[in-house]
């Protein structure tokens, strides 16, 4: 489990660019605040899904319906902050 905010980052990072393979982009461009959908990212709902998917799993949360999904996967920060207040 990551020790600290910098580091739940990376990994965030990391699973979201595998979940809905973002090879092609370089991940140093990519920060908290940076867009998952309009004007960053561009992904769609199917890669939201993917990324909500992987999200559960790797941290053992859950996204309990669309409104909050919609919420929480905003940006890289949105989903950490949502990480690091409901992981078990």
């Amino acid at each position: 489990m990551p020790s600290d905010r910098a580091t739940l980052s990376r990994e965030l990072k990391e699973l979201i660019f595998d979940a809905v393979n973002l090879k092609h982009l370089d991940p140093n461009e990519f920060n908290d605040s940076t867009s998952l959908t309009e004007n960053g990212l561009e992904l769609d709902s199917i890669d939201i899904l993917e990324i909500v998917v992987a999200v559960e799993k790797r941290y053992q949360v859950t996204i309990t319906d669309g409104q909050e999904g919609r919420r929480v996967v905003q940006t890289l920060g949105t989903i950490a902050d949502f990480v690091e207040t409901h992981r078990k």
